[in-house]
């Protein structure tokens, strides 16, 4: 069921880098993921996307206020596991880097996260971490106020919007993470595969479909960047 965006507070996105979004569905929808291997690129991870991210009305909004006109592609999508001694942030170069990723961390009952508030707005020491995502300083970091989403532990799990150069560190159990970026971005990136069926191709141009309703109805400009292919698609998760 798509939500409200009653209660969004996308001042504090933009200006602390994070907001969360309770939801009841998420944490029936991630154990269901979990049953099946994190299969994220079948019928059913579709449907999981459509449902926890496409259809949550905040999630649009929010991505329409923080790209403006410019085109939000989801340029990937992964299951990134805790590294408690580790902060990571997906892209770096504070305000002269601009809005380039909005990521949408779901997360399943138990996790911890820790995001590191307007540590976006700065252009911190960085170096290429080992899963593709930049290492910050710790030191540099402790200089920003952290909000924890499973402080009390997540009873119905959640989802969690941040800007893509916020810093972040997963301390416990994992997210599954969306990140959504600029077409000049997203063009640069390996699109996603998908094995090539009949049923996953309707079910695309459906989604596709759907998110043209949506740019009419509300100005959102929501794109998909897969491509089919005969090979299965490798590890979901790092």
């Amino acid at each position: 069921m798509a939500s409200t965006t009653v209660g969004l507070n996308v001042e504090a996105l933009l200006e602390n880098g994070v907001i969360e979004l309770a939801d009841p569905t998420t944490e029936g929808a991630v154990t269901e993921m979990v049953s099946k291997n994190f299969e994220f690129f079948t019928e059913r991870g579709l449907d999981f996307l459509k449902q926890q991210v496409l259809d949550d009305s905040r999630f649009r909004y929010a991505s329409k206020v923080f790209f403006g006109t410019e085109k939000c592609v989801l340029a990937h999508w992964l299951r990134y596991g805790s590294r408690p001694n580790f902060m990571e942030c997906h892209f770096k170069g504070g305000l002269k880097a601009g809005h380039l990723a909005l990521i949408v961390h779901v997360l399943p009952k138990g996790s911890q996260v820790n995001y590191y508030q307007r540590s976006h707005l700065h252009e911190l020491s960085t170096k290429e971490g080992g899963r593709g995502l930049y290492e910050n300083d710790a030191l540099e970091i402790a200089g920003f106020e952290a909000w924890t989403a499973g402080d009390q532990k997540l009873t119905e799990g959640g989802k969690v919007i941040f800007d893509g150069r916020l810093s972040f560190q997963i301390v416990q159990m994992y997210t599954i993470t969306f990140i959504f970026t600029t077409e000049a971005i997203a063009t640069s990136w390996p699109k996603m595969a998908l094995p090539n069926s009949a049923t996953l191709v309707h079910k695309i141009m459906d989604m596709e479909s759907l998110l043209q309703d949506m740019a009419a109805n509300e100005g959102v400009n929501i794109r998909l960047n897969f491509t089919f292919g005969e090979i299965l698609p490798g590890n979901t998760g790092i």
